[in-house]
């Protein structure tokens, strides 16, 4: 089979889910497979990140707007290929011919349509575009949980069966990293103990409530030495949660990393004390299975596919709550034994997500398109 990739998402600046999903699974799939062609279309040379000499690449249009619908979409009706793979939730403007061209599709996440209220009118609406496009057009859909399988039948009334649920991965280079890194590269003398966040800041990643309870959790007066440590970038609607942090009376212990690169997203998993994920909704959570792969402590939100990725191995919290959510991070800095078995379980269930699987797991609907 020859199979076009769209692998523009690698080229965007930052980082997030989406793109660390595609670097991998490309990467993945090209590792994997030694049967089928492959050819990868991006606006940007990317041959510093994926394994080329197993692939053809085409770059071209780096200044279009629009690329996946113009540039993009041009190119594959030229090349004619067997299958396209999007690993986004966007569906191309192509004209098939009948029985020929086939579509596999990632969807992500719709926290649009439960969330609305935390996505500009404009990210909304394109959002609802080209989701709603994919799932109908697609001859497969990919989601990473069964939750988000379930909210795409909810939704869209989408046949379950066309939809295929692929866990996500955790990365094996992060871990390769750990032994290197040291969390001095941020200023902490190496003294300072601290609750770790990953993830982009944006309101549904509800950092507003993790903030009010960190300030609990210092006024509490038993963990002076505490930091918290917000590693992402800027997202949508990001001014107010930012106002928040700064307004803390704790602001001082409140460190803003921004975007990191996987030598220090290592340093901060090697070193924390735990991983604090709130989220209102998430799609995956790939923060929750990374960070267990380190052996890192867990408190998750108890909603979405959170509670079905963490599965036992974490202290579930109502995300509504930041009192819930102070109360089990106490616990967990409170009582060693409890560190050590959520340690040991996260441990047990990192191993069930891993990106060989998630590829052959990908290269089995891509195949069976056909």
């Amino acid at each position: 089979m020859k199979i076009a990739v769209y692998a523009n998402e690698i080229t965007r600046q930052g980082e997030s889910g989406v793109k660390t999903y595609s670097l991998e699974i490309i990467n993945h799939l090209l590792q994997t497979d030694d049967k089928n062609e492959y050819i990868l279309y991006c606006k940007k040379d990317i041959e510093d990140k994926v394994v080329v000499q197993k692939a053809k690449m085409v770059v071209a249009g780096r200044k279009k707007h629009l690329w996946a619908f113009t540039v993009f979409a041009k190119l594959v009706k030229a090349e004619r290929p067997d299958v396209v793979f999007m690993p986004v939730q966007t569906f191309p403007f192509l004209i098939r011919p009948k029985g020929k061209l086939k579509i596999v599709i990632t969807v992500h996440d719709v926290a649009f349509l439960f969330f609305p209220q935390y996505f500009t009118f404009v990210r909304r609406q394109i959002l609802q575009f080209h989701t709603k496009r994919a799932v109908k057009f697609a001859d497969r859909v990919i989601v990473p949980s069964e939750a988000t399988k379930n909210d795409l039948v909810r939704a869209y009334g989408v046949n379950p069966k066309k939809i295929k649920v692929i866990y996500h991965g955790a990365s094996k280079n992060l871990l390769k990293m750990a032994d290197k890194n040291d969390p001095r590269v941020i200023g902490l003398s190496g003294k300072n103990p601290y609750v770790l966040y990953v993830g982009s800041v944006q309101p549904r990643k509800n950092i507003v409530r993790l903030v009010q309870a960190f300030d609990m959790l210092k006024s509490s007066g038993k963990f002076n030495e505490h930091k918290l440590i917000i590693c992402g970038g800027k997202g949508w609607l990001y001014e107010k949660i930012y106002q928040q942090m700064c307004g803390s009376a704790y602001s001082e212990d409140i460190i803003l990393v921004g975007d990191a690169n996987n030598d220090l997203l290592a340093s901060l998993y090697t070193s924390a004390t735990l991983l604090v994920m709130p989220s209102l909704y998430e799609g995956f959570g790939l923060p929750v299975v990374e960070a267990m792969s380190f052996g890192l402590p867990v408190v998750c939100a108890d909603n979405s596919s959170l509670s079905e990725i963490a599965d036992g191995a974490a202290l579930l919290v109502d995300a509504y709550s930041p009192e819930d959510i102070f109360r089990k991070v106490e616990r967990i800095l409170e009582d060693g034994n409890l560190r050590l078995e959520l340690s040991r379980k996260g441990l047990a269930r990192a191993k069930d997500f891993n990106w060989e699987k998630t590829a052959e797991e990908t290269l089995e609907v891509i195949e069976s398109v056909r």
